[in-house]
């Protein structure tokens, strides 16, 4: 048992502690009692996304072809990237990538996974348009964009409804939607200014030869039957049609039935 004299000593020692909480979290001094100045809490910091959920008939399967995310970036509702070549808004088409050259007229950016990708470190791939030539007659090269383990999230094998395997999902920073190439040069890429305020996308199939499958659109590749904007300037949830009753290809891991893009600022 202790001593009524430690009691006693215990006492002022308890007091002065209470005093100096009392101080530090009402005065918030920044030497609080000897302990050095009061530390705000950390400050976490979100980088914002954007999620493009792809939705197959049968299950996502690399080794059969490419599933392709393409993506025509926007400064204004009028105003493509590329303006300078002539260049507008506009949803992305498969044809658009097939001839000799392929115009990718809408084609700004583009993510692929599939048979094309299976050795890229990242699992995927994701290219940015550089146009050289002049309006009417560019000629349209792809170039990497480069992203770090901790930047992209790829997701392979999600499911939606009664599928299994059928969902291909990719995640990047939503600041890169807004690289160029470079207007003097191909390399290094620069950031439009302003930023990407809108995008069209639509998804695309292609066989392990690289003919397409595929795309988003009422009449599958006859044409897109829909176009699809989506807004970046806020937290938003873009849900595409269902599009499991329009011709397709007669492989169901190719058939694009739907999916979603979420945006996360």
């Amino acid at each position: 048992m202790r001593s009524h004299r430690a009691f006693i000593a215990v006492q002022p020692l308890r007091r002065a502690v209470g005093i100096c909480l009392a101080a530090s979290l009402l005065a918030l001094a920044p030497s609080a009692c000897g302990r050095g100045p009061v530390e705000p809490p950390p400050i976490t910091t979100v980088v914002p996304t954007i999620q493009f959920l792809l939705y197959v008939a049968g299950q996502i399967t690399a080794n059969q072809g490419n599933y392709i995310i393409a993506i025509n970036a926007d400064v204004t509702p009028t105003t493509n990237v590329n303006a300078a070549f002539g260049e507008t808004p506009g949803e992305p088409t498969a044809q658009e990538a097939q001839g000799s050259p392929a115009t990718y007229t809408h084609w700004d950016q583009e993510l692929i996974y599939g048979n094309s990708t299976l050795g890229q470190p990242n699992g995927f791939l994701y290219k940015y348009k550089v146009l050289s030539g002049s309006t009417g007659s560019a000629t349209a090269t792809f170039l990497p964009i480069i992203l770090t383990s901790n930047q992209f999230q790829l997701i392979t094998n999600g499911s939606v409804g009664t599928g299994s395997g059928n969902v291909l999902a990719i995640t990047i920073p939503l600041s890169e939607l807004s690289v160029r190439g470079n207007p003097t040069s191909p390399n290094p890429p620069t950031i439009t200014m302003p930023a990407v305020t809108q995008i069209y996308v639509n998804y695309i199939t292609t066989d392990t030869n690289g003919v397409p499958q595929d795309q988003l659109g009422a009449n599958g590749l006859g044409t897109v039957g829909f176009s699809q904007t989506v807004d970046l300037t806020q937290s938003n949830t873009v849900t595409l049609p269902n599009f499991a009753g329009a011709p397709g290809p007669p492989n169901p891991n190719l058939f694009i039935t739907g999916g979603q893009i979420i945006v996360t600022l």
